[in-house]
Order: C-alpha cells, then structure tokens, then sequence
C-alpha cells in the first residue's frame, strides 16, 4: 500500500491531466480502492447525518 501523501499527489496530478505511468495509475486505482473501504468502514460505524455530512465536506475539500 501507498502512503496518503503519494496517494493525494497522484490523484492531484490526475485530475489536472497528467498523465501516470502503468505503474503509478495502478498504485493511484489501490489507493482509491483503499479510501473507499476506510470511508465505508467509518460509515458503518457511525450511520448517522453528521457523520455523513462531515466525510462529504472531506470530500469536496476547501
């Protein structure tokens, strides 16, 4: 697994168009697959409204 910090700068350079090497896009599509089981897990712990609204305000950032 790759650390957060590689994660977020390949999905950063990503989703500006660059183009990733076979080798980082795979790493970029485990991370993703990564976040999605952590963000899943979270939401199965706490289903609750504010803990929804507080995990999409972490998706859409600042």
């Amino acid at each position: 697994m790759i650390s957060d910090d590689l994660g977020q700068d390949l999905h950063d350079r990503s989703t500006r168009g660059e183009t990733l090497s076979a080798e980082e896009q795979l790493q970029l599509e485990r991370w993703y697959e990564a976040q999605d089981k952590l963000e899943s897990h979270m939401l199965a712990l706490t289903p609750d409204e504010k803990a929804v609204a507080n995990l999409q305000s972490q998706i859409e950032g600042p």
